[in-house]
């Protein structure tokens, strides 16, 4: 049984509260924890995470993104076909709880482990192969943060 296989029939399936992948980088097998904090309440937060684990078990790296209920509901997605630039996961929006519709944009806050976190707004698209309000790749051992700048 794969890695991914074994992960998948222990852990859950994506849309809980957490579940791992494997992504191979630079021949290094990390292996990545895409979090779901559901929003559950009106109005309230909701966000989306990623963990980066080396092979030994070390903490490399972690990005987690919040917004208002009010605007979207947040997901965090590995991206099986990567676009252009390279993003390897994303953070998608979606309407739900009392949303019909999302907003043209999500306010947002990101926190980059390490890192000051910022504020600002992205556009609330929802195709992973090229959008998503946040996109991420792996290089170094770091996520590098592709969007929104």
């Amino acid at each position: 049984m794969s890695p991914n296989a074994f992960l998948l029939s222990n852990v859950g399936t994506p849309g809980t509260f957490g579940y791992a992948r494997f992504i191979k980088v630079e021949e290094t097998p990390y292996l990545v924890l895409l979090v779901l904090y559901p929003g559950e309440m009106m109005p309230g937060d909701t966000g989306a995470g990623f963990l980066l684990l080396h092979p030994d078990g070390r903490a490399m790296d972690a990005v987690q993104m919040r917004c208002s209920t009010r605007q979207a509901l947040l997901h965090p997605v590995l991206i099986e076909k990567q676009g252009n630039d390279g993003a390897q996961l994303a953070v998608l929006p979606s309407a739900g709880l009392f949303l019909k519709d999302l907003e043209p944009t999500v306010s947002y806050r990101l926190h980059q482990w390490r890192k000051s976190p910022r504020e600002g707004t992205a556009p609330a698209t929802g195709s992973p192969e090229r959008d998503g309000i946040c996109r991420l790749k792996i290089a170094g051992g770091r996520f590098e943060i592709l969007s929104p700048k």
